[in-house]
């Protein structure tokens, strides 16, 4: 064992007198022991020279060091240093190769550095703790105080806990009390403006049956006086009422099903026929409203036609009331001239030729072909004729498409509506 070693265990052996953290400072100083028997082991293994391979193979002996702790005191070793072993264990080893035999650090280390002997090795077993007596009077003093402290908290505290609970179930039977009370009060007023319709009598069901039977006594004196039976036997009346009535209701209410869904069905077979009908309608409207753009475009062409022919005629009228005007003015020319000749019967005989020529022309006026514009104006009058049939037509179909569609709206807002009565039955 190092001197170090030696110190801080003669430390740690002194400090067990005075020191109640003993536990702790055993675990700090085995740690602080096992790093340094690792450091030792390691600088062991690099000391230890191989045999040579040529030499022959022997059964080496070897010098287990051991250091054993027990209960036991401890020995002290050659070199003065503190150490604990087990004899028996020693004597029981010396007879194998590998036995025990108690050695001071300086016999160790002379024999390592001389190269000599068997090979020595180290073996550390587990170190068992070693509890110094401690002082156990002050243990159990403090474990007497501990247990006196704890014994009377929990006897407080059984006691407070019992005081209140028994405070409590004091306070739950006064509420239950009142509550009982109170709900007896509510019954008697109830049977007291009691009339013929007793249906209201379920409602307290609940509260009878929490009532005393001093209590329950006095509420069925009430109800024989004014219905001539029990709580019991008016509620069990109700109920067989009420299961009459609740089979005679269902019976209704299949039968309402019944009738629904037939009217539903018909309904509906009346709609299937309205949405052709709406269908063909719509169809037609379709149709007219093809026919009435087709007709607006005939008398859009028609029109056309006869402004041109109404232009073409103005033009020719125009042409030959300018010929007639020419005309007109050549023999207003040769009366003139005639007119300032000296007077004979002939010149009396042109002149009058040329005014009855005259006359004739102013007689006569203009006279232009108007065929063509007739044409066009009868062109016109049938394409707007037409134009108006389809626009006719085209409003009827608008009309009965629309009330077509009125007829299956309506349709489906009954059905709707009975369905709506159908779902809410139960």
């Amino acid at each position: 064992m190092s001197k170090d070693s030696h110190d801080e265990l003669s430390e740690l052996l002194d400090s067990f007198q005075n020191d109640d953290t003993m536990e702790k400072k055993i675990e700090d100083f085995a740690k602080k022991k096992e790093r340094r028997t690792r450091a030792s082991r390691a600088m062991e293994d690099l000391l230890v020279k191989p045999e040579p391979a040529s030499k022959p193979v022997e059964k080496e002996e070897r010098i287990v060091l051991r250091r054993e702790t027990e209960t036991s005191p401890a020995a002290d070793a050659g070199n003065g240093e503190t150490m604990v072993f087990s004899k028996e264990k020693i004597e029981e080893d010396i007879a194998e190769p590998s036995h025990t035999v108690i050695m001071d650090n300086q016999e160790i280390q002379t024999l390592i550095d001389e190269n000599k002997g068997p090979q020595l090795h180290r073996e550390s077993q587990p170190q068992t703790r070693v509890r110094p007596g401690k002082k156990k009077s002050d243990k159990k003093m403090i474990a007497i105080i501990a247990g006196s402290v704890v014994g009377v908290l929990l006897i407080g505290g059984i006691v407070f806990g019992t005081m209140n609970l028994i405070s409590g179930s004091l306070n739950t039977k006064e509420t239950a009390s009142a509550q009982q009370e109170n709900a007896f009060k509510d019954l008697k007023k109830f049977i007291d403006g009691l009339g013929d319709d007793t249906q209201g009598l379920t409602g307290y069901e609940a509260t009878y049956s929490k009532l005393s039977a001093a209590q329950k006594a006095q509420i069925n004196d009430l109800l024989k006086q004014k219905t001539g039976k029990t709580f019991d036997e008016l509620i069990k009346e109700l109920k067989s009422q009420k299961i009459e009535d609740s089979k005679n209701n269902n019976t209704q209410i299949a039968e309402k099903k019944a009738a629904l869904k037939d009217q539903i069905n018909q309904l509906k077979s009346q709609l299937g026929q309205a949405q052709s009908a709406a269908s063909e309608a719509n169809n037609i409207l379709s149709r007219a409203q093809l026919d009435m753009n087709e007709a607006e475009k005939n008398r859009a062409s028609a029109a056309s036609a006869l402004e041109q022919a109404q232009n073409d005629y103005n033009a020719a009228q125009q042409e030959a009331q300018n010929e007639l005007n020419e005309k007109i003015a050549q023999i207003q020319e040769k009366i003139a001239e005639l007119s300032s000749e000296d007077y004979s019967d002939e010149t009396s005989n042109k002149l009058a030729e040329l005014h009855h020529e005259l006359d004739a022309l102013n007689a006569q006026g203009v006279t232009v072909d108007a065929s063509a514009l007739n044409t066009a104006q009868n062109a016109y009058s049938n394409a707007d004729a037409a134009y108006n049939n389809a626009a006719s037509a085209y409003q009827t179909a608008s009309s009965n498409a629309s009330a077509a569609q009125a007829e299956v709206d309506s349709l489906n807002g009954q059905i709707s509506s009975l369905q709506n009565e159908l779902n809410a039955l139960k």
